[in-house]
């Protein structure tokens, strides 16, 4: 069975495979990731969802933002200052 982490990364185009019973994710590729929406259970999950989207062609909307914010206050800005285009919508937990 896969962990609850693992449904966004195949919205994505990502092919995830459990290795060593949930302790890594290893996605076969090549693959082209594209924008998809999805939900983050926790801060891990957000992180590696705002990473995979930033390399996504097209737009992501990643829901469980609150996340990030709680442990990474300035990684939005701060990938901003680097040309991410991230829009944030109020809203949500």
């Amino acid at each position: 069975m896969l962990p609850s982490s693992f449904p966004p990364w195949s919205a994505g185009g990502g092919e995830p495979v459990p290795v060593r019973r949930r302790t890594t994710l290893r996605v076969r590729g090549p693959a082209r990731l594209r924008g998809a929406t999805v939900e983050a259970a926790d801060i891990r999950a957000v992180t590696a969802l705002l990473i995979a989207a930033l390399a996504a062609q097209g737009t992501s909307t990643i829901r469980g933002m609150f996340h990030l914010r709680r442990g990474y206050a300035r990684l939005l800005p701060n990938l901003a200052t680097l040309g991410a285009e991230i829009t944030t919508i109020p809203g949500g937990p």
